[in-house]
């Protein structure tokens, strides 16, 4: 009967392992810092893998200046009309 006994005795201390592990992982403050924490260290390996994207600049295309035909040059019949005057 003295199996049974130690046996009993190691369930039962078995059980208060586990209800102590049980309290400690049930507690708020443990799961607010667990949570904090894993924040944090994707924060971290975000910044750590972070590499700025390059800017493409899209080309301008300079368009020639327009030549605009030159000004047509007074017309004889005008500069005698004018000179008629």
């Amino acid at each position: 009967m003295r199996f049974f006994e130690k046996t009993a005795d190691i369930v039962s201390k078995e059980k208060a392992v586990f209800d102590l592990i049980h309290k400690v992982i049930a507690d708020y403050r443990v799961i607010t810092i667990f949570i904090i924490v894993v924040i944090y260290l994707e924060f971290v390996s975000f910044v750590a893998s972070y590499k700025k994207k390059k800017t493409v600049r899209k080309a301008t295309i300079r368009k020639a200046p327009v030549e605009q035909p030159p000004a047509p040059a007074p017309s004889a019949e005008g500069e005698e009309a004018a000179a008629e005057e």
